[in-house]
């Protein structure tokens, strides 16, 4: 049975920001990109799940976004 309509109970609007930068350099015949990413820059922890059983943790967060991220690499193109 339900207990409320269907969209009473919506999640955040989920705002992310990711920020890459990365520069190509050429070394002989071959290409190199060293890069940096940033993943939810902003370290926004928006309510992604919840909880939607009847009971003491209704409405409960049960997933958030992920924390902040950041990535080194490098891509080499022979």
């Amino acid at each position: 049975m339900r207990l409320t309509r269907r969209g009473d109970e919506r999640l955040p609007d989920v705002a992310m920001f990711d920020f890459r930068l990365s520069r190509t350099f050429r070394l002989n015949d071959r290409r190199v990109t060293p890069m940096l990413e940033v993943f939810n820059l902003s370290n926004a922890d928006t309510v992604v799940g919840y909880n939607g059983n009847v009971g003491g943790s209704y409405l409960r967060p049960t997933e958030i976004l992920s924390p902040r991220l950041l990535r080194l690499g490098i891509s080499v193109d022979f």
